[in-house]
């Protein structure tokens, strides 16, 4: 028996190897007709074919102890013999239905458990090495502080919604500041254990019952997503008895200072006595910042909109809106986009 079990340990584990070690080769200079290797894989390859080897093999040493038992059992008049027999049968059984039943209990559960993947999300891939010559065309080490790529003015200016009129004090267009920076997103009560000593008072005089510690984010942030996918935003128009007003809204992000739809790696709380609303912004640090697959993927041009405004958002700062909580560290890790971190911002428009 220590043999089988040898052999099955070699088969699981070096025979895989060997293989992928062929597939995975890559010549170190490129030959004319020579083609690629068909098959590439990777060490998440590597894991779910073992899986699938090792449910194979169990089911093959099943049957053959299965096969191996019920031979000794017809083929001995010994008490002991058969009882040994019937013992590699009913052992065998056993095992092969603990194996077919974990799949079969994971796979019902939830099929991608089973599929091993330790791929990167695009949106962490290079977060401290992205490449500014692709939007310069220049060493991104020579690049003035005030730089701006040409296709940025080519952007049309299309204010989102109706801002208030630019106060005196806001800088003008072309203007040039430095801004420190924090992040903001939808607060989540899937986040938080179910509670009802908190509550959410509606404009309308509706209230809803939530976890008091999940209120006080939703407070801070100003936008809510209730378990039930309703979005609670926070009105402007005042407070009731000491709690903040809600109004519930369609957009799925919540809404800015002016009533209008936030969004992700696109909208900025600002200050409005020094950026107006609706000002049409260029970051330079976020150039080249990977934007996840759900906000539409790819990189940003750098181009934000000052959409909304915070209690805490004044003079020198500005608050991202990067969606999701996931977000807010991922954002926080690229290369100059730190916490509190200045921000060369450009004034590229704003309404009049």
């Amino acid at each position: 028996m220590k043999y089988f079990f040898t052999t099955f340990i070699f088969l699981n584990f070096f025979i895989p190897t060997f293989l992928y070690a062929q597939t995975d080769y890559v010549p170190l200079a490129d030959y004319d007709g020579i083609l690629e290797p068909a098959i590439k894989g990777g060490f998440s390859t590597y894991l779910n074919t073992i899986m699938g080897i090792m449910i194979a093999i169990a089911a093959i040493a099943a049957v053959v102890m299965i096969v191996a038992g019920g031979l000794q059992y017809m083929t001995t008049d010994a008490v002991n013999s058969k009882a040994d027999g019937k013992k590699k049968i009913t052992s065998a059984i056993g095992g092969l239905i603990l194996a077919l039943s974990s799949w079969l209990i994971l796979n019902t559960i939830n099929p991608n458990i089973l599929e091993f993947d330790f791929k990167v999300d695009n949106v962490a891939k290079e977060v401290n090495t992205y490449d500014l010559i692709d939007f310069f065309g220049a060493d991104p080490n020579n690049i003035p502080i005030g730089a701006i790529p040409d296709f940025v003015n080519d952007t049309p200016f299309t204010p989102n919604g109706l801002p208030p009129k630019p106060k005196a004090t806001a800088l003008q267009k072309n203007e040039e500041t430095v801004l420190r920076n924090t992040k903001y997103y939808v607060s989540e009560e899937g986040d938080f254990k179910k509670g009802s000593d908190g509550t959410f008072i509606l404009s309308n005089g509706k209230t809803i019952k939530a976890n008091s510690e999940y209120v006080r984010l939703a407070e801070i942030e100003g936008t809510a997503r209730l378990l039930d996918g309703t979005v609670l935003n926070y009105s402007s128009g005042s407070r009731s008895g000491g709690n903040y007003r809600w109004i519930e809204t369609s957009n799925q992000y919540g809404l800015g200072n002016y009533d209008n739809p936030l969004t992700p790696y696109r909208s900025v709380a600002v200050d409005p006595d020094r950026i107006a609303l609706g000002s049409k912004l260029f970051i330079r640090e976020t150039v080249g910042m990977p934007i996840p697959v759900e906000y539409g993927g790819g990189r940003h041009d750098g181009i934000w909109y000052a959409h909304d405004v915070g209690s805490a958002i004044q003079n020198d700062r500005v608050d991202l809106f990067v969606g999701s909580k996931k977000y807010e560290s991922v954002v926080g890790s690229y290369k100059g986009v730190g916490h509190l971190n200045g921000l060369h911002t450009v004034i590229l428009d704003r309404p009049e």
